[in-house]
C-alpha cells in the first residue's frame, strides 16, 4: 500500500502541476508577508511571535481551501481553481479552530520548553521529554485533519479524535506520511516553495485517506478479517486501474500516445 501511496502521490501532482503551482504561489505569499511585516512594523519577538501565530492560522484557513481542491484531485477531477475562496469558507470554522490550536501549541512551547530547560534536573528532563512526545503525536495525528475535513466531514471533535485514531491504527504509515512530506518540503525549497510545494503535500495526505479508507471499507465487510493481513492487491485494483500505466515519453509528451 505504500508504494502505491507514493505512486499515486507523484501521478497526481504531475497531473494537477500547474494547479498547484498557482495554490503555492498563495501559501508563499502568506509566508513572505509573515517575515516581512516584522521589519515593516518593528523589530522585537513580540511582533515577530505575534506575526508567526497569525501566519499560522492564515496558513491553515488557506489550507482548509486548498484541502478540498486536493481532495477533488486525489479523486482523478480536475477542480475549478475559482473556487479556492468558496472553498476556504467552506473550511472556515474547522480550519480556524485547527489553526488557532496550532497557534496556541507554538505560542506554549517558546514559554514552556525554556522554563522546564532552565529548570533542569529529572523533573525538567521528564518534562521536557513529556512535552516533546505530546507535540509528536499531536504533529503527526494532525496529518489526518484535512483529509478527514474532506473526505469524512463532521464536528471538531470527531474530527480529532478520528485523527488520533488513524495515527494509532496507521502508525507506521503515518510516521512515513510524516517523511514524505518533510521530503518533499525538502525538494520544494529548490524552487523556493513553487514546486511541488505544500500543495502537493495536502494533495497527497488527501490520497493517503483515500487509498486507506480501502482497508476500513474492506473490515467492515469482513468483520472476523485478520487486521494484520490486509490484501491490499485486491483492494487497490480500481485505484491502480484510474492511476493508469504511466510512461516517461507519456508523461512529458502526453499527446504523443
Amino acid at each position: 500500500m505504500t508504494g502505491f501511496f507514493i505512486k499515486k502521490a507523484f501521478f497526481d501532482g504531475w497531473d494537477n502541476l500547474l494547479s498547484l503551482i498557482v495554490l503555492n504561489l498563495g501559501l508563499i505569499i502568506i509566508i513572505a508577508a509573515a517575515a516581512y511585516l516584522p521589519m515593516l512594523l518593528g523589530e522585537g519577538w513580540q511582533v515577530t511571535m505575534l506575526v508567526s501565530l497569525l501566519a499560522v492560522i492564515l496558513l491553515t484557513l488557506y489550507n482548509g481551501g486548498v484541502a478540498h481542491l486536493a481532495g477533488e484531485m486525489a479523486a482523478y477531477k480536475r477542480p475549478d481553481l475559482r473556487g479556492l475562496f468558496k472553498a476556504i469558507g467552506k473550511a472556515f470554522p474547522k480550519s480556524f479552530f485547527f489553526g488557532l490550536i496550532n497557534a496556541v501549541h507554538i505560542f506554549l512551547l517558546t514559554i514552556i520548553v525554556p522554563f522546564y530547560y532552565q529548570l533542569g534536573g529529572v523533573v525538567g528532563l521528564a518534562a521536557l521529554s513529556l512535552i516533546f512526545w505530546i507535540s509528536i503525536a499531536w504533529w503527526l495525528a494532525g496529518q489526518w485533519f484535512f483529509p478527514l475535513l474532506v473526505q469524512l466531514p463532521g464536528d471538531m471533535k470527531t474530527i480529532l479524535k478520528k485523527c488520533f485514531i488513524l495515527f494509532f491504527d496507521n502508525t507506521g504509515f503515518t510516521i512515513f506520511m510524516a517523511f514524505h512530506a518533510l521530503f518533499t518540503m525538502l525538494f520544494s525549497c529548490l524552487t523556493a516553495l513553487l514546486m511541488p510545494g505544500l500543495s502537493s503535500v495536502l494533495l497527497a495526505r488527501q490520497g493517503a485517506l483515500r487509498v486507506l479508507m480501502k482497508k476500513y471499507d474492506y473490515l467492515e465487510e469482513e468483520a472476523e478479517a485478520d487486521r494484520r493481513k490486509i490484501p491490499w492487491d485486491a483492494l487497490l485494483v480500481e485505484e491502480r486501474e484510474l492511476v493508469g500505466h504511466r510512461s516517461l515519453k507519456g508523461m512529458i509528451f502526453p499527446w504523443k500516445e
